[in-house]
């Protein structure tokens, strides 16, 4: 009878090492070997856009065919003229407007004007032109200012109209109703001119300041006439006209400055 460690170790012996006959190593099983498995290859395709937050009912609202029309509007404009003035149309879109139609449940608050300062447009001079006459002799300073000689002719004057009109352009309008204008062209200097300009007020002038420094006014500089334009030079006095103070005087000060004006009337009439 065979040992009972032998028949023990006999029952837990592989078969395969039953079979192989001795001497003979196990041979290991051969690993496969590795496999080049290609990288998948990226989807080159475009990804299509996420859908829009907005959905189809804002895209036809009333509000979206405005703002589109009114686009579409300062891109007509551009087409015909790219250095257009787009602030003149832009300032037509109405925010009123776009809260009264339907399409949208917000309202859109219009940003308050609290720091933009009102722009001045100032009324546009008329260009003077036609002939060229010294209605009133030019006192010295005007001629220096319009480069005025009156020994040269020979070019009609253009020069000086040129000068005289830069200066106008560039002045600031002091008063304006419907022909009648007064322009500051420089610091000291004021022109006054309409067409068909009754000369007689230079005429005046004149007298008075003759008369002494006693009657306070503008000194009169000469008169010019350019087409059927007539145009006064005089000397700017810094201050408020009495039209605009009369209002606000007391009774008092209003009866003293009546007595004033009538005893420099009338010596204004005596001399």
């Amino acid at each position: 009878m065979a040992p009972r460690r032998k028949i023990e170790r006999q029952l837990f012996v592989p078969k395969d090492e039953r079979t192989r006959p001795q001497g003979v190593k196990k041979e290991r099983p051969q690993l496969p070997s590795a496999v080049n498995i290609p990288a998948p290859e990226h989807d080159i395709r475009e990804k299509p856009a996420p859908p829009s937050s907005l959905d189809s009912s804002h895209r036809t609202s009333p509000r979206s065919r405005y703002n589109t029309a009114f686009v579409s509007k300062l891109l007509k404009i551009l087409e015909s003229n790219p250095e257009a003035d787009l602030g003149l149309h832009i300032s037509n879109y109405s925010t009123e407007r776009l809260n009264k139609l339907r399409g949208a449940s917000t309202t859109i608050l219009s940003v308050p004007d609290v720091e933009r300062e009102p722009e001045i447009v100032q009324p546009r001079i008329p260009e003077p032109c036609g002939d060229f006459s010294v209605v009133s002799p030019l006192a010295p300073q005007v001629q220096t200012l319009i480069g005025f000689n009156s020994l040269d002719i020979s070019n009609g004057f253009s020069d000086s109209v040129s000068v005289f009109w830069r200066l106008l352009r560039d002045g600031k309008v002091l008063h304006q109703v419907l022909s009648k204008w007064i322009v500051k062209i420089t610091a000291s200097i004021v022109v006054k001119f309409a067409p068909g300009l009754d000369i007689s007020e230079h005429q005046t002038m004149c007298h008075v300041w003759s008369q002494g420094e006693n009657i306070p006014m503008p000194e009169p500089l000469g008169a010019i006439s350019i087409g059927s334009c007539k145009y006064i030079f005089m000397s700017y006095v810094e201050g408020d006209s009495l039209a605009n103070l009369w209002p606000h005087l007391s009774p008092e000060l209003k009866s003293s400055r009546r007595s004033a004006l009538v005893q420099r009337s009338t010596a204004a009439r005596s001399n």
